[in-house]
């Protein structure tokens, strides 16, 4: 058997190497030269938007949440004294 191919084990192997599977196997479904076109891009808009989307619905989420803390920050004591206190140092080193 030295001058002779060996048979593909499998219908597919012969496809690939270009030799008929058979009578009746179907051929493969591209020449060996397609080339397949590039996929388009979508639109800068479309990208920009894909990703100020998600940043917003997060802003949105958690900003009711931070708006309730601003307002109770002031109704705690300690925290309104220090943070007149930061106010002022601010202030001063500006002088």
């Amino acid at each position: 058997m030295e001058g002779r191919p060996e048979a593909p084990l499998y219908p597919s192997d012969a496809r690939l190497a270009g030799a008929s599977a058979g009578p009746g196997a179907p051929e493969t479904a591209y020449p060996p030269t397609y080339q397949p076109e590039p996929a388009e891009r979508k639109p800068a808009w479309k990208r920009a938007l894909a990703l100020l989307l998600p940043a917003g619905l997060l802003i949105f989420k958690f900003g009711a949440k931070l708006k309730g803390l601003l307002l109770l920050l002031p109704k705690v004591k300690f925290l309104t004294t220090s943070a007149s206190a930061l106010v002022s140092v601010a202030a001063y080193a500006l002088i």
